[in-house]
C-alpha cells in the first residue's frame, strides 16, 4: 500500500492530516480520520476524492483553479472551517496606453532692438516678437488586450451517515473575468514660448547746436512681446479591451442518512457564476499646456537738455496658449457575460435544503434509507 499527497492511493486505514500550506489531489482510499487543522490552509491542485471513516475540516481546504472536492465518510463529516472549489480569476488584458506627448511648439526668437538714433533724432522702436508655435497633437491610444475568462468552479460533494455543517464557508463560485486593458490617448504637446520684444533705442542730442531749450527728443518704444503658442490637442483614445467572461459556478451536493442532521446552508451565492470583467477604458489624452508669453522690450531714454522723451510702452505679455481639446474617448470594451449558475433550472440559487429518501437495501424486513440532501 502506497500513496502520495498529490497522487492519491491506499492509506491502509491510517489517519491523514495534510500539513499547513501543502498541496493535495487524487483519489485517496482507506483513510482513517481525514483532518484539516484549524490553523492550516491546504490547496487542492487536482481533483480530490477522499474515502474515509470520518472527516473533520476545521481549517481551509481550497481548490487552486476549480478542482472538484469529493469527501465520502462512513460515519461523519464535520465542517467548521471552509471548503472552496472556486474557479480562478482570469488575467487582465494588457494596457496599450499612448506613450509620450505631442511635439513641443517652436519657441520664437527675441525681436531686434531699435536701431540707434541719428543726429538730433528720436530713438527707434524695438521690434515686435512672434508668437510661439502650437504644440503637436498627442499620440493616439492603441488597442487594449481582452481580459481572460475566469475558470469554471469545481463541484463540492460531501457524503456521510451524518454531515454537520457549522459554517457558511462552502462555495463553488466561478472565477471572475479579467478586466479589459486600457487604451488612453497621450497628452498634447506644450505650446512654444513667444519671443521677447526688442528694446527701444535712446534719443540722440548730438548736433542739436547745444540748444538746451530745443524740442525734446523721445526715446524709442519697446517692442511688443510674442504670445505663447497654443497647447496641442490631446491624443484620441484607442479601443479598450473586452472584459473576460465569468466562469461557470459549480454544484454543491450534500448527502447524508439522518434527516435530523445538523445542517446550515451556506451563502446563497455560494455556487454562483463568476463576475464579468469590466471593459477597458479608452479616454482621450489631456490637452497640452500653452506656451509662455514673451517679455516686452524696454523703452529708450529721452535726450538730455530738452524735455525727457517718453518711455516706450513695454511689450504685451503673450497670452498663455489654450489647452488642447481632450482626445475623443475610444469605445469601451464590452462587459463579459456573467457565468451561469450550475444548479437549478431557473439558475437562481436558494438556501433551501431538500431531503429525498432513496431505498438502498432491505434487510430483516426493515427498509434502510439514505437521505440525499442537496442545495437547490
Amino acid at each position: 500500500m502506497s500513496w502520495s499527497a498529490t497522487g492519491g492511493g491506499d492509506h491502509g486505514g491510517s489517519d491523514w492530516e495534510p500539513a499547513d500550506l501543502s498541496s493535495i489531489g487524487g483519489i485517496h482510499s482507506n483513510v482513517g480520520i481525514f483532518t484539516v487543522d484549524g490553523s492550516s490552509a491546504v490547496s487542492v491542485t487536482s481533483n480530490l476524492q477522499v474515502n474515509c471513516i470520518e472527516a473533520d475540516i476545521a481549517g481551509v481546504l481550497a481548490s487552486d483553479d476549480g478542482e472538484d472536492i469529493d469527501i465520502q465518510a462512513v460515519r461523519k463529516i464535520e465542517v467548521s472551517g471552509a471548503i472552496y472549489t472556486d474557479g480562478a480569476a482570469g488575467a487582465a488584458g494588457a494596457d496599450d496606453d499612448a506613450t509620450g506627448t505631442g511635439g513641443h511648439g517652436t519657441n520664437r526668437s527675441n525681436a531686434s532692438d531699435g536701431a540707434a538714433a541719428g543726429t538730433c533724432s528720436n530713438g527707434n522702436n524695438g521690434g515686435s516678437a512672434s508668437s510661439g508655435g502650437s504644440g503637436g497633437i498627442g499620440p493616439a491610444g492603441g488597442v487594449g488586450g481582452n481580459g481572460d475568462p475566469g475558470s469554471d468552479a469545481g463541484d463540492l460533494t460531501l457524503r456521510a451517515v451524518k454531515v454537520v455543517i457549522g459554517t457558511d464557508q462552502l462555495s463553488a463560485i466561478g472565477g471572475a473575468g479579467g478586466a479589459g486593458g486600457s487604451a488612453l490617448g497621450g497628452t498634447g504637446g506644450e505650446g512654444g514660448d513667444g519671443g521677447d520684444g526688442g528694446d527701444g533705442s535712446n534719443a540722440n542730442c548730438v548736433g542739436c547746436d547745444g540748444d538746451a531749450l530745443g524740442a525734446p527728443k523721445n526715446g524709442g518704444s519697446g517692442g511688443n512681446a510674442g504670445s505663447g503658442g497654443t497647447g496641442g490637442q490631446g491624443g484620441p483614445g484607442g479601443t479598450g479591451g473586452d472584459g473576460g467572461d465569468g466562469g461557470v459556478g459549480g454544484a454543491i451536493v450534500i448527502e447524508h442518512a439522518r434527516p435530523t442532521t445538523s445542517f446550515r446552508s451556506g451563502s446563497t451565492t455560494m455556487y454562483a457564476g463568476g463576475n464579468a470583467g469590466a471593459g477597458g477604458s479608452a479616454a482621450g489624452g489631456s490637452g497640452g499646456a500653452g506656451g509662455g508669453g514673451g517679455t516686452g522690450g524696454f523703452p529708450g531714454s529721452g535726450c538730455n537738455g530738452g524735455a525727457n522723451g517718453s518711455y516706450g510702452s513695454g511689450g504685451f505679455l503673450g497670452s498663455t496658449g489654450s489647452p488642447g481639446a481632450n482626445g475623443t474617448d475610444g469605445s469601451l470594451g464590452s462587459i463579459g457575460s456573467s457565468g451561469s449558475y450550475a444548479d437549478g433550472a431557473s439558475g437562481s440559487p436558494t438556501s433551501r435544503v431538500a431531503h429525498k429518501p432513496r431505498v438502498i437495501y432491505q434487510a430483516g424486513g426493515h427498509i434502510k434509507q439514505r437521505m440525499r440532501c442537496r442545495l437547490l
